[in-house]
C-alpha cells in the first residue's frame, strides 16, 4: 500500500484574519491601554524636548522665514545647518530610538505571552523586559535594516528577499531567546521552503490594510467635516490593523515552527 505523506502548510489568509481578529478581541483592552500608554511615553518626552528646541530656535527660524533669500534651496539649507548644529537634535534621536525600540520589545513580549497562553505579564513586567534587552535587540534591529537596505541598493529583489527571510527575527528574538546572527539564522530556516506561501498571505493583508489607511490619511488632510471624520478614522484604524497585524504574524509564526519540527 502506498502511504501519501501529508501536505502541511501555513493557514489560510482568510483563517489567519479570523484567528487573529478573534485574538484581538479577547483581549483588546489590553492592548489598546498598552499601545495608549506607549503613545504617551513615547510622545511626552519626545513632546518636550521639541518644545525646548523651538523655544531656543523660534526667533532665528522666524527671522529666516522672512528674510529675502535667493532660492528655496538656500533657504532649506539654512534651517537645515541650523537644526543639526543643536546638539538637541542628537538627544532627540536617541530618545526617540531608545523608547521605540524599548515599546516595540515590550509589545511584542506582551502580546506573545497572551497569544501561548501564559500567565499574562503586566504592562510593567514587559516594559522591564523590553528595557533588560534594549542593546541585543537594538544591535539586531540595526544589522536586519543594513541587510535590507543593502538588498534594495545593490538591486530591489535580494532588498525584498532578505525582508521575508527576516520577517520573524523580533520573534525568534522574545520567544525563543535566540540573539544576533543567530535569531536571523532562525528566520530563515522558518522561511524556507515557504518563501512565497509567506509572501501571499503578508501581502493579502498587510497591501490592502495600507491602501485603505492611505485613504483615510487623504481624508483626514482635507479641511472641514472631512478631516473631523477622517482624523479619527485613521487614528483608530491604524492602531487596531497594527496590532492585529502582530498576532496575524504570530499565527504565521507558530504555523511554521510547527512545520519544521
Amino acid at each position: 500500500m502506498v502511504v501519501t505523506k501529508e501536505v502541511v502548510r501555513i493557514t489560510g489568509v482568510v483563517e489567519l484574519v479570523k484567528k487573529s481578529w478573534e485574538a484581538f478581541r479577547e483581549n483588546w483592552k489590553g492592548y489598546l491601554w498598552f499601545q495608549l500608554l506607549a503613545g504617551i511615553v513615547v510622545s511626552l518626552p519626545l513632546a518636550v524636548l521639541s518644545g525646548v528646541f523651538f523655544m531656543r530656535h523660534w526667533e532665528g527660524i522666524s527671522s529666516l522665514a522672512k528674510a529675502e533669500v535667493v532660492t528655496s534651496k538656500q533657504r532649506i539649507m539654512e534651517i537645515l545647518l541650523q537644526l543639526i548644529s543643536d546638539p538637541l537634535v542628537f538627544i532627540i534621536i536617541v530618545v526617540m530610538l531608545t523608547l521605540g525600540t524599548v515599546v516595540t520589545l515590550a509589545f511584542g513580549q506582551y502580546v506573545y505571552q497572551r497569544l501561548m497562553g501564559k500567565d499574562k505579564p503586566s504592562i510593567k513586567e514587559s516594559y522591564v523586559y523590553g528595557l533588560k534587552n534594549f542593546f541585543p535587540y537594538l544591535l539586531l534591529s540595526i544589522v536586519v535594516g543594513l541587510f535590507i537596505l543593502s538588498g534594495f541598493v545593490l538591486l530591489i529583489i535580494p532588498g525584498f528577499i532578505f525582508a521575508v527571510w527576516m520577517a520573524f527575527y523580533r520573534t525568534v528574538f522574545i520567544l525563543e531567546g535566540k540573539r544576533g546572527l543567530d535569531a536571523l539564522k532562525r528566520s530563515r530556516e522558518l522561511v524556507q521552503g515557504y518563501f512565497w506561501p509567506l509572501v501571499g498571505r503578508l501581502a493579502a493583508y498587510f497591501i490592502p490594510v495600507s491602501i485603505v489607511d492611505q485613504m483615510l490619511t487623504e481624508l483626514a488632510d482635507n479641511t472641514g467635516t472631512l478631516a473631523t471624520i477622517g482624523t479619527p478614522l485613521q487614528i483608530i484604524f491604524s492602531l487596531i490593523t497594527s496590532i492585529v497585524g502582530v498576532i496575524y504574524l504570530f499565527y504565521i509564526y507558530q504555523d511554521l515552527v510547527e512545520i519544521k519540527k
